[in-house]
């Protein structure tokens, strides 16, 4: 059985998070995706998330907290 363990996205992920990307077809180089990461890693309700097997990212998730006039509070996938 693999060990999967989901924390908090580092600047250290993001070779292996750009690689994953990629291949997912999200367009963007290392350094567009550092860019991101720096300015979203400043919003408090957007969460970086990276799925490892030990030290190696199997996947990562981008959640956002999002507050509706209409609606309760919820979170919502923005990218996977």
């Amino acid at each position: 059985l693999m060990n999967l363990i989901v924390n908090p996205m580092e600047l250290k992920d993001l070779e292996s998070v750009t690689r994953l990307s990629v291949e997912l077809g999200y367009p963007g180089s290392r350094t567009e995706f550092q860019e991101r990461f720096e300015e979203i890693s400043k919003l408090s309700h957007h969460v970086l998330l990276v799925v490892k097997d030990t030290e190696e990212v199997r996947g990562w998730i981008h959640l956002e907290i999002v507050t509706d006039f209409i609606e309760a509070k919820k979170v919502e996938i923005k990218a996977l």
